[in-house]
C-alpha cells in the first residue's frame, strides 16, 4: 500500500504496475543485471580513465554502474561534444552545465560500449581541431 498522495500518479500504485515491477525484479535477479551494470560500469568508467589521459578536456570520470558522469571544461565544450555525439548516432545529455551524463541500458553490449568510446573519442577530436560550429549551442539545451 502507498501512501496519500503516492497513488494518485498514472503509471503507479495499481495492481498492472505492481505486478510488471515484481517481475522486472525477479529478471535482474535471473539475469544478474545489478552486477551486471556494476561489471560493465567499470568497463565504461575505464575507458573514459583512457581517454582522460589522453585529452586534458576530461576533468573528472566518476560514477556507479552504468550511470557515468563525466566532467568537462564548461557548457560549450559539453554542449559541442552533445552535439557532435548526437551527429554521428550517440544520445548522450548533460547533467548541469558541464557534465556529460551517460547512462546506457542495462543490457548494453562491450561492443556497444566500445562503439560509444569511439564516438565520443571522434567528437572530442572534433572539438579540438575546431570542426564544431556554433550552431551545436543552439540546438542542444541539455537536461
Amino acid at each position: 500500500s502507498l501512501d496519500a498522495p503516492a497513488h494518485l500518479f498514472t503509471m503507479s500504485g495499481n495492481s498492472t504496475v505492481c505486478t510488471a515491477a515484481l517481475k522486472m525484479l525477479e529478471i535482474f535477479e535471473r539475469e544478474g543485471l545489478v552486477e551486471q551494470s556494476r561489471v560493465k560500469g567499470e568497463y565504461f568508467k575505464n575507458k573514459f580513465l583512457e581517454l582522460q589521459k589522453k585529452y586534458d578536456i576530461i576533468k573528472d570520470v566518476r560514477g556507479l554502474g552504468l550511470s557515468i558522469g563525466v566532467d568537462l571544461p564548461d557548457k560549450n565544450t559539453t554542449t559541442k561534444i552533445i552535439y557532435q555525439c548526437q551527429q554521428n548516432g550517440l544520445v548522450l545529455i548533460s547533467l548541469g552545465e558541464c557534465t556529460l551524463r551517460v547512462q546506457p541500458p542495462l543490457v548494453i553490449t562491450y561492443e556497444q560500449i566500445d562503439k560509444a568510446i569511439a564516438i565520443i573519442e571522434e567528437a572530442i577530436q572534433d572539438l579540438l581541431a575546431g570542426k564544431i560550429s556554433d550552431e551545436a549551442l543552439t540546438v542542444i539545451n541539455g537536461w
